[in-house]
C-alpha cells in the first residue's frame, strides 16, 4: 500500500468479518517486507468480479491519492 501520509492499509472483504492490514509506505521504491507478498501469510480473504475488496488507510495527512497492489490467485 502506498500514499503520501499512510502509515497502514487493510483490506475489506465483503464476505469476512477479519480486515487483513500492512505496513504503509509513502513511494513504490521504499522498503517493503517480503513477508506481505506472494501468500507468505497465507490467504487473506476471497472474493469474486462483482465485489472486490476495498482498502482502508490510516494516515497522518490528508491524502488523495492511494496506491494498492494485490497478488490474486484464481481459485476457481
Amino acid at each position: 500500500a502506498e500514499s503520501a501520509g499512510a502509515s497502514a492499509a487493510r483490506l475489506i472483504f465483503n464476505n469476512q468479518q477479519e480486515r487483513p492490514g500492512v505496513i504503509a509506505f509513502d513511494a513504490a521504491d521504499d522498503f517493503a517486507p517480503e513477508v506481505f507478498r506472494n501468500g507468505r501469510l497465507g490467504v487473506w480473504g476471497t472474493f469474486d468480479n462483482r465485489f472486490p475488496p476495498q482498502a482502508d488507510f490510516a494516515s497522518i495527512s490528508a491524502d488523495t491519492a492511494e496506491t494498492v497492489w494485490l497478488d490474486l490467485m484464481k481459485v476457481a
